[in-house]
C-alpha cells in the first residue's frame, strides 16, 4: 500500500541545560531528520521550549527555512516540558495530512510548567496525534532535573508512540532514525457494519501469527 504523508512537529528542549555539545548534536540529528528521514511530501514544523514554548517554524515542506531557524536557536531558561506538548497539539488543526506526530527531544525533567501529566494524557487520548520522545538521561545531572523516563513513557504510550532513553547525545542520530521508520509501518483499521449501523462502539483486535512481529496500537474513534 502507498505510504500516507505525515505532518510532524519537531519539539526541541532549548533550556539552559541543552547548552554546548547537546545542542550541537540535537541540531545535527533534527537537521538529518528534515533532510533525509522525511519524505518529500511530508510537512514539518519547529517548536522550541524552555520555560515557555515558541513557534520557530510553521507547517512547511521547505526544509531549508526550518534548518536555518534551528541553527539560530540559543538555549536558555528552565524546562516546561508538559506545557510544550500541550502547546504543540493545537497546531495540528491546520495540518495538511491525515497522519500526525510530535517528536519531542529533551534532557531534563519538567521544572517550570503549569500542565500536569494527567491533564496531558486526557488530551492525548482525545487526539489523533502520535507522540514520540527522546529523553537524554544524563548521569551528571541532579535527580530533580534529570529526565523522568516513567512519566515520559506514560505520555508517549497514551499518544500511540514510544520513548527512547539515551545516555549520550551521540545516540540521538540512531534514535531519531528508529522513530522515523515508524510512519512507514502504521496502519489505520476501521469497522464497517455489514448491516445498518447500530450506533454502538466496536473494537478491532489485531493479532500476528509470526512471533518476529509485534503490534503496538492506540485506541481511537473513527467517524
Amino acid at each position: 500500500k502507498a505510504r500516507v504523508p505525515v505532518s510532524l512537529s519537531l519539539t526541541l528542549d532549548i533550556s539552559d541545560s541543552m547548552r554546548g555539545q547537546r545542542m550541537v548534536d540535537a541540531r545535527a540529528a533534527l537537521a538529518t531528520f528534515l533532510d533525509s528521514l522525511l519524505a518529500v511530501e511530508d510537512e514539518a514544523s519547529l517548536l522550541g521550549f524552555n520555560h515557555e514554548t515558541r513557534m520557530f517554524g510553521e507547517w512547511t515542506t521547505e526544509r531549508a527555512g526550518l534548518r536555518t531557524k534551528l541553527e539560530a536557536i540559543r538555549p536558555s531558561g528552565g524546562t516546561a516540558l508538559y506545557d510544550a506538548i500541550d502547546a504543540a497539539l493545537p497546531q495540528f488543526g491546520s495540518r495538511q495530512h491525515p497522519r500526525a506526530a510530535i517528536l519531542l527531544v529533551s534532557d531534563g525533567a519538567d521544572t517550570a510548567g503549569d500542565r500536569t501529566p494527567t491533564e496531558l494524557k486526557q488530551k492525548l487520548v482525545r487526539s489523533d496525534v502520535f507522540l514520540y520522545a527522546i529523553g537524554i538521561d544524563s548521569i551528571d545531572a541532579r535527580n530533580s532535573t534529570r529526565i523522568n523516563p516513567f512519566t515520559l513513557n506514560e505520555l508517549t504510550s497514551q499518544g500511540g508512540g514510544y520513548t527512547e532513553i539515551i545516555r549520550s547525545t551521540a545516540d540521538l542520530g540512531p534514535a531519531t532514525q528508529r522513530i522515523a521508520e515508524e510512519p512507514n509501518h502504521q496502519y489505520m483499521i476501521g469497522y464497517t457494519p455489514t448491516t445498518r449501523a447500530d450506533g454502538k462502539y466496536h473494537s478491532v483486535r489485531v493479532r500476528v501469527t509470526n512471533p518476529a512481529y509485534t503490534v503496538r496500537a492506540r485506541r481511537g474513534v473513527i467517524r
